[in-house]
């Protein structure tokens, strides 16, 4: 059966992950900021924890992963077109 609530709890815990170990990678020097799949994970898992922190009303951390999302996608957008550029 579908439940609202469980639902939003796996995309914030989903989020949380993605963002997470996205920074983990980078922080371990295993990607780079200008990986596709770093800035990826990142705009994913932002934009999870967008959805989940709407849904419990919580406007500050909403703001902030609105940001990150944007921030990524931004980046991603520029790694993307630079690579079809420079194959």
């Amino acid at each position: 059966m579908f439940n609202i609530n469980a639902w939003m709890e796996v995309i914030g815990w989903a989020g949380s992950a993605l963002v997470v170990l996205a920074y983990a990678m980078l922080s371990m020097n295993k990607w780079k900021s200008s990986d596709v799949i770093y800035q990826l994970m990142n705009f994913i898992g932002s934009t999870f924890l967008i959805v989940f922190t709407l849904y419990k009303k919580a406007f500050p951390p909403a703001t902030v992963n609105t940001i990150w999302a944007v921030i990524a996608l931004v980046s991603l957008v520029q790694l993307i077109l630079n690579q079809r550029k420079n194959p």
